[in-house]
């Protein structure tokens, strides 16, 4: 692999995991808080409220993806001139789009009683924390996309990452204050939508820093350009409302068939998902625009060992970290939030158990978004969001919460068999090498990790903060050694030695 795309990849790869674990420990912390403080119903309508601007995200109609993929590979000729015509496009799209989503989030305000069960007294509530969100969109979608669009395109993903970190920081802390002081919804609502607002701010400023040269002109936009960008984000929305449908849908279900406070027992078991799929799921978040970069230099086997390397490595990391909070996924809820949360153990086991099969082509789907090799992706992820939504719906009447959950985990299994098909067919990976190259060398050490827990397991019940943190520590060490001796060729042995002889220098 090029020495310069291994470090726009590493900065990047570095950047993000530093921002999202900042991140992820203050949501950690701040979760049980706001719901404790707020209470399960309040607590509900502010997850709620996140599923539908997550919906309304839509109507940036895959533009964004659109502008990273061509900022780069435009970057990476020097074409300077494209650059600003294909952002002064999306800014003009961009700001209608802010206003048909702020128009959108008044209604849904106005029509909260009629669309989801919530109970009278905080009705007011509700439709304020609506307004304040849709003002807030209005804004958004200009901002946050052309200031995260432009860095990202141009791989400064460390950049975007630190704008991220001042908004989490300084929401939480704002959040906590507020609490504390006896303020409820609305004050958390606005007090989260300023903080990212700035955060878009940062965003912008760090992307006029970095191209001087670029210049938002609504005059002289060619309509090739306007082709071009609408070609590929086309298919990109299209990926985009299935994902949406995917993973905010089963709040909103929740929502209308169940009630909002249900809404909380579902995030419990989704945060835990989210955090222990997400850290290994970073390896691969920079790869995209670096994909587009070695694609225009025409390097289709460097394209297939990035994704070997990546979803082994990937692979790696997940086993790490899930096989402790399978066994122990109760006594962590339990500590987390409290003992009447323990119920939402099934559905995190349950939201994990998919992760195992999804890992397989994480990697290739941002290779083959890079590349614009995306038709079949596009029609499997059709089919995914639509069983999904349907099963959903099925079966919450059926059997309550955990039909939901059942709703987004089955099809996804059923359908990881084609995934990885399109994957492997356009990457010219063949059965014979993924397996002994990334199955095996991820998963033997697992299983012996695992089984050793499990027997710790038999005589041992962490009940407090530091026994989980020991039970880890101890998946740590058994999965990491048993993954550097048998899951490492040599030369990445030789790699990972000169990389810590590099960092003990510094």
């Amino acid at each position: 692999m090029a020495t310069e795309i291994k470090k726009k990849i590493t900065r990047n790869t570095i950047a993000n995991y530093i921002g999202y674990s900042i991140r992820t420990v203050v949501n950690f912390f701040l979760f049980p808080f706001v719901v404790h403080r707020l209470g399960v119903t309040e607590a509900g309508i502010w997850f709620l409220l996140s599923s539908v601007t997550g919906y309304l995200g839509l109507l940036d109609l895959g533009i964004k993806p659109a502008l990273v993929k061509h900022i780069a590979q435009y970057n990476a000729k020097g074409d300077k001139k494209s650059i600003s015509q294909i952002v002064s496009i999306a800014f003009l799209i961009f700001l209608v789009m802010g206003a048909v989503a702020g128009v959108i989030m008044l209604i849904i305000g106005f029509l909260f009683p009629q669309f989801f069960r919530i109970d009278p007294g905080i009705i007011s509530q509700a439709r304020t924390s609506a307004y304040i969100v849709a003002g807030a969109l209005f804004l958004s979608f200009p901002l946050s996309a052309i200031g995260g669009g432009v860095l990202n395109g141009l791989q400064r993903y460390d950049k975007t990452r630190t704008a991220g970190i001042f908004s989490s920081l300084s929401g939480a802390a704002a959040i906590v204050f507020l609490l504390s002081q006896g303020y409820g919804l609305v004050a958390v609502v606005l007090a989260d939508q300023i903080t990212n607002f700035l955060g878009w701010l940062l965003n912008v400023y760090f992307a006029k820093r970095l191209a001087p040269y670029l210049k938002i002109q609504f005059r002289n936009i060619k309509k090739e350009f306007v082709w071009k960008v609408f070609k590929f984000s086309g298919l990109i929305f299209i990926i985009k409302f299935a994902s949406q449908i995917i993973y905010y849908t089963d709040k909103i279900v929740i929502g209308i068939f169940l009630n909002v406070g249900a809404i909380v027992f579902y995030e419990a078991a989704y945060k835990i998902h989210k955090v222990v799929t997400r850290i290994p799921m970073l390896l691969v978040s920079a790869m995209m625009p670096a994909s587009s970069e070695l694609d225009a230099q025409k390097k289709p086997e460097t394209l297939k060992k990035l994704y070997l390397y990546s979803t082994k490595y990937m692979t790696a990391f997940f086993l790490f970290l899930v096989i402790p909070v399978l066994i122990f996924t109760k006594p962590i809820l339990n500590l987390w939030i409290g003992p009447e949360f323990e119920s939402s153990a099934i559905y995190a086991r349950l939201f994990l158990l998919v992760t195992f099969f999804v890992l397989n082509h994480t990697a290739g789907m941002q290779i083959l978004i890079g590349t614009g090799k995306i038709k079949s992706i596009t029609r499997y992820q059709v089919i995914v969001a639509v069983f999904n939504l349907a099963l959903s719906i099925v079966l919450v009447k059926t059997i309550g919460l955990i039909g939901v959950v059942l709703g987004t985990v089955i099809p996804f299994i059923v359908m990881e068999w084609f995934y990885i098909k399109i994957a492997f067919k356009t990457l010219g990976v063949k059965w014979q090498e993924y397996i002994p190259k990334v199955l095996i060398k991820a998963y033997i050490p697992g299983l012996i990790s695992a089984a050793v827990l499990l027997i710790l397991n038999h005589y041992f019940h962490p009940v407090r903060v530091h026994e989980i943190i020991l039970v880890i520590g101890i998946n740590f060490i058994i999965y990491g050694s048993l993954f550097y001796f048998f899951g490492l060729g040599k030369f990445e042995k030789d790699q990972f030695k000169s990389l810590l002889k590099k960092e003990g220098k510094t």
